[in-house]
């Protein structure tokens, strides 16, 4: 939900914002957005808020944000490489494949940051 988010930010951040028409900026920003609302979601969502320290958040939260860039981008491609049949418009934007791919990743990389995390907590 919050990739998504960060698409609609990033949306009015270039039109409200910027006066050019470039879409390779256009699609840097919407990918950035949904990476970082990715990246925040996944993050807030396995973070334990006992007794972290500063590096140990900023691990997380760089995990969350490689996930979320790197998911971002997949989803994006994915979409943009799909067959369509002739004169049909795919269902889903390709911005939305890649808010779902951000969070997808981001959670899958704080996850496996986590589990990590446990099992070195555990073995002390």
């Amino acid at each position: 939900m919050l990739g998504y988010v960060g698409v609609w930010v990033a949306w009015g951040l270039y039109y409200f914002f910027t006066d050019t028409s470039s879409k390779l900026l256009r699609d840097v920003m919407f990918l950035a957005g949904a990476a970082v609302g990715a990246a925040l979601g996944g993050s807030l969502t396995w973070l334990r808020l006992d007794g972290n320290s500063l590096p140990v958040l900023l691990l997380i939260a760089s995990a969350g944000l490689a996930g979320g860039i790197i998911g971002s981008w997949m989803g994006y491609e994915y979409a943009l490489n799909r067959e369509l049949k002739c004169c049909a418009n795919p269902p889903i934007n390709s911005f939305t494949y890649a808010a779902f791919g951000a969070a997808a990743v981001a959670n899958v990389g704080t996850f496996l940051l986590g589990v990590v995390r446990e099992i070195v907590d555990s073995r002390r």
